[in-house]
Protein backbone atom coordinates (compact mmCIF):
# COMPACT_ATOMS: atom_id res chain seq x y z
CA UNK A 1 0.00 0.00 0.00
CA UNK A 2 1.45 3.44 -0.92
CA UNK A 3 2.46 5.52 2.06
CA UNK A 4 -0.21 8.14 1.42
CA UNK A 5 -3.01 5.87 0.25
CA UNK A 6 -5.28 7.00 3.12
CA UNK A 7 -4.31 10.62 2.54
CA UNK A 8 -5.30 10.28 -1.12
CA UNK A 9 -8.82 9.15 -0.16
CA UNK A 10 -9.51 12.74 0.77
CA UNK A 11 -7.10 14.80 -1.28
CA UNK A 12 -8.32 13.33 -4.57
CA UNK A 13 -11.78 14.77 -3.85
CA UNK A 14 -12.13 17.75 -6.16
CA UNK A 15 -12.48 21.19 -4.55
CA UNK A 16 -15.94 21.82 -6.03
CA UNK A 17 -17.83 20.06 -3.24
CA UNK A 18 -17.74 16.42 -4.34
CA UNK A 19 -17.17 15.32 -0.75
CA UNK A 20 -20.53 16.81 0.17
CA UNK A 21 -22.24 15.35 -2.89
CA UNK A 22 -20.74 11.94 -2.16
CA UNK A 23 -22.19 12.13 1.33
CA UNK A 24 -25.58 13.12 -0.02
CA UNK A 25 -25.72 9.92 -2.03
CA UNK A 26 -24.63 7.66 0.80
CA UNK A 27 -27.00 8.79 3.58
CA UNK A 28 -30.01 7.11 1.99
CA UNK A 29 -31.60 4.38 4.06
CA UNK A 30 -30.38 5.71 7.40
CA UNK A 31 -32.61 6.20 10.48
CA UNK A 32 -35.00 9.16 10.49
CA UNK A 33 -33.49 12.49 11.45
CA UNK A 34 -35.90 15.16 12.79
CA UNK A 35 -36.21 17.93 10.22
CA UNK A 36 -39.82 19.18 10.07
CA UNK A 37 -39.03 22.79 11.01
CA UNK A 38 -36.28 22.91 8.38
CA UNK A 39 -38.69 21.52 5.78
CA UNK A 40 -41.26 24.21 6.59
CA UNK A 41 -38.78 26.98 5.81
CA UNK A 42 -39.85 28.67 9.05
CA UNK A 43 -36.36 29.97 9.80
CA UNK A 44 -34.66 32.58 7.67
CA UNK A 45 -31.00 31.77 7.13
CA UNK A 46 -27.89 33.78 6.43
CA UNK A 47 -24.14 33.22 6.14
CA UNK A 48 -21.92 35.32 8.37
CA UNK A 49 -18.23 36.29 8.16
CA UNK A 50 -18.03 36.37 11.98
CA UNK A 51 -19.03 34.24 14.98
CA UNK A 52 -21.49 36.73 16.49
CA UNK A 53 -24.59 38.57 15.40
CA UNK A 54 -25.85 41.77 17.01
CA UNK A 55 -29.51 42.77 17.30
CA UNK A 56 -30.73 46.23 18.14
CA UNK A 57 -33.83 46.66 20.30
CA UNK A 58 -35.21 50.04 21.33
CA UNK A 59 -37.86 48.84 23.78
CA UNK A 60 -40.38 51.34 22.42
CA UNK A 61 -44.06 50.57 22.82
CA UNK A 62 -47.07 52.28 21.26
CA UNK A 63 -49.42 54.51 23.28
CA UNK A 64 -52.70 56.13 22.30
CA UNK A 65 -52.58 59.92 22.14
CA UNK A 66 -55.21 61.82 24.10
CA UNK A 67 -57.35 64.49 22.46
CA UNK A 68 -56.30 67.89 23.83
CA UNK A 69 -56.98 71.52 23.17
CA UNK A 70 -54.89 72.98 20.35
CA UNK A 71 -53.34 75.50 22.76
CA UNK A 72 -52.50 72.94 25.45
CA UNK A 73 -48.97 72.23 26.63
CA UNK A 74 -46.97 69.90 24.42
CA UNK A 75 -46.25 66.34 25.58
CA UNK A 76 -42.75 64.99 24.95
CA UNK A 77 -41.87 61.32 24.81
CA UNK A 78 -39.03 59.96 26.88
CA UNK A 79 -35.97 59.11 24.82
CA UNK A 80 -34.73 55.55 24.92
CA UNK A 81 -31.31 54.42 23.83
CA UNK A 82 -31.21 51.35 21.60
CA UNK A 83 -29.93 48.24 23.31
CA UNK A 84 -27.47 46.01 21.49
CA UNK A 85 -27.87 42.28 22.08
CA UNK A 86 -25.10 39.90 21.00
CA UNK A 87 -25.66 36.25 20.09
CA UNK A 88 -22.68 33.91 19.80
CA UNK A 89 -22.48 30.91 17.49
CA UNK A 90 -22.87 27.45 18.92
CA UNK A 91 -20.21 24.97 17.85
CA UNK A 92 -21.45 21.56 16.69
CA UNK A 93 -18.81 19.08 15.62
CA UNK A 94 -18.49 15.32 15.13
CA UNK A 95 -15.97 13.32 13.13
CA UNK A 96 -15.44 9.92 11.56
CA UNK A 97 -12.10 8.23 10.86
CA UNK A 98 -10.86 5.28 8.82
CA UNK A 99 -7.50 3.67 9.58
CA UNK A 100 -4.83 1.98 7.57
CA UNK A 101 -5.75 -1.37 9.17
CA UNK A 102 -9.39 -1.08 8.06
CA UNK A 103 -8.28 -0.32 4.52
CA UNK A 104 -5.88 -3.28 4.44
CA UNK A 105 -8.78 -5.56 5.34
CA UNK A 106 -10.80 -4.42 2.32
CA UNK A 107 -10.49 -7.26 -0.18
CA UNK A 108 -10.17 -5.35 -3.41
CA UNK A 109 -7.37 -4.16 -5.66
CA UNK A 110 -6.24 -0.99 -7.39
CA UNK A 111 -8.80 1.74 -8.01
CA UNK A 112 -11.58 -0.54 -6.78
CA UNK A 113 -9.85 -0.71 -3.40
CA UNK A 114 -9.43 3.07 -3.38
CA UNK A 115 -13.12 3.65 -4.10
CA UNK A 116 -14.19 1.02 -1.57
CA UNK A 117 -12.05 2.63 1.12
CA UNK A 118 -13.48 6.06 0.34
CA UNK A 119 -17.04 4.71 0.51
CA UNK A 120 -16.23 3.04 3.83
CA UNK A 121 -15.18 6.41 5.24
CA UNK A 122 -18.26 8.13 3.84
CA UNK A 123 -20.51 5.51 5.41
CA UNK A 124 -18.87 6.23 8.75
CA UNK A 125 -19.56 9.95 8.24
CA UNK A 126 -23.31 9.34 8.01
CA UNK A 127 -23.66 9.19 11.79
CA UNK A 128 -21.96 12.52 12.64
CA UNK A 129 -23.70 14.17 9.67
CA UNK A 130 -27.16 13.15 10.87
CA UNK A 131 -26.26 13.99 14.48
CA UNK A 132 -25.31 17.54 13.51
CA UNK A 133 -28.43 17.98 11.37
CA UNK A 134 -30.70 16.71 14.15
CA UNK A 135 -29.00 19.06 16.63
CA UNK A 136 -29.62 22.07 14.37
CA UNK A 137 -33.30 21.08 14.28
CA UNK A 138 -33.28 20.77 18.08
CA UNK A 139 -31.89 24.31 18.28
CA UNK A 140 -34.67 25.52 15.97
CA UNK A 141 -37.31 24.02 18.28
CA UNK A 142 -35.47 25.65 21.17
CA UNK A 143 -35.62 29.06 19.53
CA UNK A 144 -39.36 28.63 19.01
CA UNK A 145 -39.66 27.90 22.75
CA UNK A 146 -37.14 30.72 23.39
CA UNK A 147 -34.81 28.50 25.41
CA UNK A 148 -32.17 26.55 23.47
CA UNK A 149 -30.97 23.48 25.34
CA UNK A 150 -27.79 21.45 25.01
CA UNK A 151 -27.78 17.83 23.85
CA UNK A 152 -28.81 16.56 27.29
CA UNK A 153 -32.15 18.32 26.92
CA UNK A 154 -31.61 20.10 30.25
CA UNK A 155 -28.64 22.50 30.17
CA UNK A 156 -29.54 25.93 28.70
CA UNK A 157 -27.36 27.30 25.92
CA UNK A 158 -29.32 30.48 25.31
CA UNK A 159 -32.47 32.16 26.64
CA UNK A 160 -34.27 34.65 24.38
CA UNK A 161 -36.20 36.19 27.27
CA UNK A 162 -33.18 37.10 29.35
CA UNK A 163 -31.18 38.17 26.29
CA UNK A 164 -33.86 40.67 25.26
CA UNK A 165 -34.74 41.74 28.79
CA UNK A 166 -38.21 40.16 28.81
CA UNK A 167 -40.11 38.33 31.51
CA UNK A 168 -40.70 34.65 30.76
CA UNK A 169 -44.51 34.25 30.74
CA UNK A 170 -44.18 30.60 31.71
CA UNK A 171 -46.35 27.67 30.62
CA UNK A 172 -50.02 28.13 29.72
CA UNK A 173 -51.95 25.29 31.38
CA UNK A 174 -55.01 24.24 29.36
CA UNK A 175 -56.26 21.41 31.65
CA UNK A 176 -57.65 18.99 29.06
CA UNK A 177 -59.15 16.78 31.74
CA UNK A 178 -61.36 19.61 32.96
CA UNK A 179 -62.26 20.66 29.43
CA UNK A 180 -63.42 17.14 28.59
CA UNK A 181 -66.15 17.48 31.23
CA UNK A 182 -67.31 20.94 30.12
CA UNK A 183 -70.14 21.91 27.81
CA UNK A 184 -69.62 24.38 25.01
CA UNK A 185 -66.27 25.14 23.42
CA UNK A 186 -63.65 25.58 26.16
CA UNK A 187 -60.67 24.69 23.95
CA UNK A 188 -61.79 27.05 21.20
CA UNK A 189 -62.14 29.84 23.76
CA UNK A 190 -58.64 29.23 25.14
CA UNK A 191 -57.18 29.05 21.63
CA UNK A 192 -58.77 32.43 20.90
CA UNK A 193 -56.88 33.92 23.83
CA UNK A 194 -53.59 32.38 22.63
CA UNK A 195 -54.09 33.57 19.05
CA UNK A 196 -54.91 37.08 20.24
CA UNK A 197 -51.85 37.20 22.51
CA UNK A 198 -49.56 36.14 19.65
CA UNK A 199 -51.06 38.79 17.36
CA UNK A 200 -50.76 41.46 20.07
CA UNK A 201 -47.12 40.61 20.77
CA UNK A 202 -46.23 40.74 17.09
CA UNK A 203 -47.43 44.34 17.09
CA UNK A 204 -47.53 45.69 13.56
CA UNK A 205 -45.82 42.63 12.08
CA UNK A 206 -48.15 40.66 9.84
CA UNK A 207 -48.40 36.88 9.90
CA UNK A 208 -50.14 34.18 7.90
CA UNK A 209 -51.50 31.79 10.52
CA UNK A 210 -50.85 30.12 13.89
CA UNK A 211 -49.26 26.68 14.02
CA UNK A 212 -48.85 24.26 16.91
CA UNK A 213 -46.63 21.20 17.31
CA UNK A 214 -47.96 18.39 19.52
CA UNK A 215 -47.23 14.73 20.21
CA UNK A 216 -49.32 11.72 19.17
CA UNK A 217 -50.81 11.51 22.65
CA UNK A 218 -51.78 15.18 22.73
CA UNK A 219 -53.45 14.88 19.33
CA UNK A 220 -55.48 11.97 20.71
CA UNK A 221 -56.59 14.15 23.63
CA UNK A 222 -57.59 16.96 21.26
CA UNK A 223 -59.54 14.57 19.04
CA UNK A 224 -61.32 13.10 22.08
CA UNK A 225 -62.66 16.44 23.34
CA UNK A 226 -66.44 16.61 22.72
CA UNK A 227 -66.13 19.92 20.85
CA UNK A 228 -63.46 18.51 18.48
CA UNK A 229 -64.53 14.92 17.89
CA UNK A 230 -66.84 15.44 14.90
CA UNK A 231 -64.63 18.09 13.28
CA UNK A 232 -61.54 15.91 13.67
CA UNK A 233 -63.18 12.87 12.06
CA UNK A 234 -64.48 14.99 9.21
CA UNK A 235 -61.08 16.52 8.49
CA UNK A 236 -59.34 13.13 8.65
CA UNK A 237 -62.02 11.55 6.45
CA UNK A 238 -62.39 8.75 8.96
CA UNK A 239 -58.70 7.81 8.79
CA UNK A 240 -58.28 8.23 12.54
CA UNK A 241 -60.83 5.47 13.08
CA UNK A 242 -58.66 3.05 11.14
CA UNK A 243 -55.15 3.95 12.26
CA UNK A 244 -52.99 5.73 14.81
CA UNK A 245 -52.58 9.50 14.83
CA UNK A 246 -49.28 9.26 12.97
CA UNK A 247 -46.55 11.80 12.53
CA UNK A 248 -47.66 14.57 10.23
CA UNK A 249 -51.34 14.29 11.20
CA UNK A 250 -52.84 17.78 10.90
CA UNK A 251 -55.99 19.22 12.47
CA UNK A 252 -57.31 22.76 12.04
CA UNK A 253 -59.38 24.14 14.87
CA UNK A 254 -60.00 27.46 16.60
CA UNK A 255 -57.71 29.39 14.28
CA UNK A 256 -54.78 27.02 14.91
CA UNK A 257 -53.22 24.29 12.79
CA UNK A 258 -52.11 21.38 14.99
CA UNK A 259 -49.50 18.94 13.68
CA UNK A 260 -48.01 15.82 15.24
CA UNK A 261 -44.26 16.51 15.31
CA UNK A 262 -41.85 13.64 14.87
CA UNK A 263 -38.67 14.29 16.79
CA UNK A 264 -36.75 12.29 19.35
CA UNK A 265 -33.06 11.45 19.63
CA UNK A 266 -32.17 8.97 22.35
CA UNK A 267 -34.10 10.02 25.44
CA UNK A 268 -34.50 13.66 24.35
CA UNK A 269 -37.92 14.47 22.87
CA UNK A 270 -38.10 17.59 20.72
CA UNK A 271 -41.72 18.18 21.81
CA UNK A 272 -42.67 17.16 25.35
CA UNK A 273 -45.28 14.53 26.15
CA UNK A 274 -47.92 17.05 27.35
CA UNK A 275 -46.59 20.05 25.44
CA UNK A 276 -48.20 22.27 22.82
CA UNK A 277 -45.86 24.70 21.04
CA UNK A 278 -47.71 27.61 19.36
CA UNK A 279 -45.97 29.94 16.92
CA UNK A 280 -46.81 32.26 14.00
CA UNK A 281 -46.14 31.47 10.36
CA UNK A 282 -45.03 34.24 8.02
CA UNK A 283 -43.86 36.71 10.68
CA UNK A 284 -40.17 36.30 9.72
CA UNK A 285 -39.13 36.32 13.39
CA UNK A 286 -37.09 33.10 13.40
CA UNK A 287 -33.47 33.04 12.28
CA UNK A 288 -30.67 30.53 12.01
CA UNK A 289 -27.44 32.12 10.83
CA UNK A 290 -24.17 30.31 10.27
CA UNK A 291 -20.66 31.35 11.29
CA UNK A 292 -17.41 30.29 9.56
CA UNK A 293 -15.62 27.08 10.45
CA UNK A 294 -12.91 26.92 13.10
CA UNK A 295 -10.34 25.94 10.48
CA UNK A 296 -7.98 28.75 9.53
CA UNK A 297 -5.27 26.71 7.78
CA UNK A 298 -5.64 24.06 5.08
CA UNK A 299 -4.31 20.86 6.75
CA UNK A 300 -2.91 19.52 3.47
CA UNK A 301 -1.28 22.57 1.93
CA UNK A 302 -0.58 24.58 5.08
CA UNK A 303 -2.02 27.62 3.33
CA UNK A 304 -4.20 30.03 5.36
CA UNK A 305 -7.88 30.02 4.50
CA UNK A 306 -8.80 33.32 2.92
CA UNK A 307 -10.23 36.09 5.05
CA UNK A 308 -13.90 36.75 4.54
CA UNK A 309 -14.89 33.08 4.55
CA UNK A 310 -18.63 32.89 5.09
CA UNK A 311 -20.44 30.44 7.29
CA UNK A 312 -22.27 27.46 5.84
CA UNK A 313 -25.01 25.23 7.25
CA UNK A 314 -22.45 22.40 7.26
CA UNK A 315 -18.73 22.13 6.70
CA UNK A 316 -17.15 18.86 5.55
CA UNK A 317 -13.60 19.22 6.87
CA UNK A 318 -11.14 16.48 5.84
CA UNK A 319 -7.91 15.69 7.62
CA UNK A 320 -5.33 12.92 7.37
CA UNK A 321 -2.10 11.57 8.77
CA UNK A 322 0.19 13.25 6.28
CA UNK A 323 3.31 11.79 7.91
CA UNK A 324 2.64 8.07 7.91
CA UNK A 325 -0.61 7.82 5.97
CA UNK A 326 -2.22 5.73 8.74
CA UNK A 327 -5.64 7.35 8.90
CA UNK A 328 -8.05 9.74 7.21
CA UNK A 329 -10.96 11.59 8.81
CA UNK A 330 -13.84 13.91 8.03
CA UNK A 331 -15.25 16.38 10.54
CA UNK A 332 -18.85 17.51 10.16
CA UNK A 333 -19.05 20.99 11.63
CA UNK A 334 -21.81 23.58 11.94
CA UNK A 335 -21.74 26.87 13.83
CA UNK A 336 -25.34 28.08 14.05
CA UNK A 337 -26.71 31.20 15.72
CA UNK A 338 -30.39 30.46 16.29
CA UNK A 339 -32.82 32.99 17.72
CA UNK A 340 -36.33 34.41 17.79
CA UNK A 341 -36.61 38.20 17.42
CA UNK A 342 -40.11 38.22 18.97
CA UNK A 343 -40.00 35.82 21.94
CA UNK A 344 -43.46 36.78 23.25
CA UNK A 345 -45.04 35.79 19.94
CA UNK A 346 -44.73 32.10 20.80
CA UNK A 347 -46.64 30.22 23.49
CA UNK A 348 -45.71 26.99 25.21
CA UNK A 349 -48.76 25.29 26.70
CA UNK A 350 -49.55 22.06 28.52
CA UNK A 351 -52.47 19.65 28.50
CA UNK A 352 -52.18 19.43 32.30
CA UNK A 353 -53.82 21.47 35.01
CA UNK A 354 -51.89 24.34 36.61
CA UNK A 355 -50.07 22.77 39.58
CA UNK A 356 -50.17 26.12 41.39
CA UNK A 357 -53.89 26.76 40.92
Amino acid sequence: MPKHFVFDILTQESPDGTLGSSLAGIIEGVPYSPSRVAEMGLFQTDSLPSTTVTLETDGLGIDLVANTARSSEKTFVDGTSPKLVHFDAAHLSKSAKITETEIRNIRAAGQLKFQTAKNALLRKVRKPLLDVRATKEFHRLGAIRNIILDSDGVTPIDNMYTRLGLTDPGITYLDFEAMAAMDGFPLRDKLGVIVDSIADNLGGIGFDSIYCFVTNDTMRKIAALPECEVAFQRQQDGAALRQNYGYGTVFNYGGVTFEVYRGKVGTVSFVGADELVFFPLGANNFWQMFAPSTRIVDPFTGEPIGEGELGQPEFYLPSADTTNGEWAAVEIQSNPITFNTRPLSTVVASTLADPNA
